[in-house]
């Protein structure tokens, strides 16, 4: 008998083991259900679509002007379960509803909403109802003194030319996962959505929302599409602007066809995820290879 052993190694799909990475595999918008409609998902590293439920890439729903710079992917992943709000913090906060012009600021309780763990950086917890936002209201979220968690168990209404505005001390361009917007937790039932988040990149002066949003009992899309034009690099396919700057996993992606919304997914927000949730957010598609013999062995049996 002869015995023989190989490493096994993961690999992005499109590229050949130990050679720069085409795509990261990483699913900038993910849902159970999508409808693309015509939107887009820029951003030639991480800007994938994965469908949980899809069977085939038919059911993406791709509108004649929809773009996808990175990969479609479709069938099962493993998604890590939503955040939810810490139980040990639940008695300093009063869940609140936001109707108008607001700003949360981390490390502060924002009126009774927000409450501060003990992590390095400290993690300001906000407990929401509702967010609905007309005209030209927006939801200021400065960052500067740690990342900003809004966990919401109603619906989000900031369509049109409203929004939430994410910044980082005088920073306007922060890593989008200090910024996130978490919903309901998954009820594995495809049949029935709890919550509605109605989302636009618009802000003042008009740019796009860094933020990740994670809603996976929600229907999730762009109301008042293009408010933000995406600026992209032709050597590289990576993008800036756009109406979100960050990622989007839901259970329903709903596109229209009548505008090009875009989200724009950072090359790197994968690693952004893992390094503000944690490995199992470090999500992504991948291809395993075996890597050579790196041993032999003459056993004899008798």
């Amino acid at each position: 008998t002869i015995e023989t052993s190989f490493d096994i190694k993961p690999k992005n799909c499109d590229s050949v083991f130990g050679q720069p990475a085409k795509s990261s595999g990483f699913p900038g918008l993910l849902g159970w259900d999508i409808d693309l409609g015509n939107n887009d998902v820029l951003g030639r590293i991480s800007g994938n679509v994965l469908c949980i439920e899809c069977t085939n890439l038919d059911q993406l729903d791709a509108g004649p002007n929809s773009e996808v710079s990175g990969e479609k992917f479709i069938g099962f992943i493993n998604v890590p379960p939503v955040p939810t709000f810490p139980t040990n913090l639940i008695e300093q906060v009063n869940k609140r509803t936001i109707t108008a012009d607001q700003t949360i600021t981390a490390g502060e309780s924002n009126n009774g909403m927000c409450a501060v763990d003990s992590n390095t950086p400290p993690i300001t917890h906000c407990l929401i109802e509702t967010i609905e936002l007309k005209g030209r209201e927006f939801l200021t979220v400065d960052t500067e003194a740690g990342p900003v968690r809004l966990y919401v168990s109603g619906d989000v209404k900031a369509g049109g030319q409203s929004g939430i505005m994410h910044k980082q001390g005088g920073n306007n361009e922060p890593d989008a996962a200090r910024l996130s917007l978490l919903g309901n937790p998954r009820d594995n039932n495809s049949e029935t959505i709890s919550q509605t988040f109605t989302l636009a990149g618009m802000s003042r002066p008009a740019k796009a929302a860094n933020i990740f949003v994670f809603a996976p009992d929600a229907r999730v899309g762009i109301d008042g599409g293009a408010q933000g034009t995406a600026i992209c690099d032709e050597d590289t396919g990576e993008c800036g602007g756009g109406d979100i700057y960050g990622a989007v996993w839901a259970q329903e992606w709903n596109g229209s066809s009548s505008n090009n919304a875009q989200l724009v997914v950072p090359a790197n927000m994968g690693d952004q995820l893992y390094g503000h949730f944690g490995k199992d957010f470090a999500i992504g598609v991948r291809d395993y290879v075996a890597l050579g013999n790196n041993s032999w062995a003459n056993s004899k049996h008798n």
